[in-house]
């Protein structure tokens, strides 16, 4: 799905989620450390990047 098909509440709840399994994944760091430690990156630079790339 390209960026423009999302609405801001949409963005939202999907970073959400990714942020609740990072909190289940890693408990007791904060959600930035958890990506860094994990080498992911947020959801949204993804989208992002991927937007760029096509």
């Amino acid at each position: 799905m390209w960026a423009g098909g999302l609405t801001a509440k949409q963005r939202i709840n999907i970073e959400r989620v990714q942020k609740r399994a990072l909190q289940i994944i890693c408990p007791r760091e904060k959600y930035e450390n958890a990506l860094l430690s994990n080498e992911i990156t947020r959801l949204e630079e993804r989208r992002r990047d991927h937007c760029i790339n096509l």
